[in-house]
């Protein structure tokens, strides 16, 4: 779990860099038209435009929290 710059390690990280560079946008935007499908429900607590923003919001706080859990877990089952 060392990083040493050999070809094989940027190799990883450019190929995890370019799937981050896919999935950011398309996750963005499912969210972003979800919520938009919610505020046309016309129901009292729905039907508001700051609903994208939240469950934008909630996606990044989601993904950062499985991260650190995959990354605890990695290092538990390297060590």
């Amino acid at each position: 779990m060392t990083w040493n710059g050999s070809r094989k390690q940027r190799r990883a990280l450019e190929r995890a860099m370019t799937v981050m560079m896919i999935i950011i946008p398309v996750a963005v935007s499912v969210h972003t038209v979800v919520s938009w499908i919610f505020a046309m429900t016309l129901r009292v607590p729905f039907n508001s435009t700051i609903f994208g923003a939240f469950f934008v919001a909630g996606a990044i706080f989601s993904i950062n929290s499985a991260i650190i859990v995959l990354m605890a877990v990695l290092r538990w089952l390297a060590s």
